[in-house]
């Protein structure tokens, strides 16, 4: 980590896990990412309306609106979601990779870019600054770290939307 302070913005992009770091680092890292995500986001929204377009509300939003039984299971159901899709999308191509012998550099990367081309157009800004930390963290060898860091993600991602579902209604 650089300096005493939160860190420089072009660490972002730097692999900076080394898997010693300590669980208030981790946090730190994880506020640092939510906050680059919701730039990213916003910044990806501002330029789109300027541009005349709209981007598509993801399908998961107006089932959420439809349906409140859903709605109020939606926060659980995501957290599985997120640790289903660390196994799948990283955990498996690692465990594989292990198994023959293989750097495990590329499946974590390929897996990852499959990941992120399985989100709908309006979620990919956010879920490629936020896959940037869990592959950080697979490099690292924190795979349960990942696992967490995805899972908590998604539920406090799918909590906002609810809430904004509950107040807008």
């Amino acid at each position: 980590m650089s300096g005493e302070g939160l860190f420089e913005f072009s660490d972002i992009l730097t692999s900076l896990i080394d898997g010693s770091e300590t669980f208030p680092e981790l946090l730190r890292y994880y506020g640092v990412y939510t906050m680059v995500v919701a730039v990213v986001v916003l910044f990806t929204f501002i330029i789109v309306r300027m541009l005349g377009k709209n981007i598509p509300e993801p399908t998961y939003v107006s089932k959420l609106e439809n349906n409140r039984r859903f709605r109020h299971l939606f926060p659980g159901i995501t957290v599985t979601i997120g640790a289903s899709e660390e196994l799948v999308f990283r955990g498996i191509p690692v465990l594989i990779a292990s198994f023959v012998g293989w750097n495990t550099f590329w499946p974590i990367i390929m897996g990852s870019i499959v990941w992120v081309l399985a989100h709908e157009k309006a979620q990919i800004p956010g879920v490629i600054v936020i896959g940037i930390l869990l592959v950080q963290l697979w490099m690292a060898g924190l795979w349960i770290e990942a696992i967490v860091v995805h899972a908590v993600h998604n539920f406090i991602v799918s909590v906002i939307t609810v809430i904004w579902l509950e107040i807008s209604n």
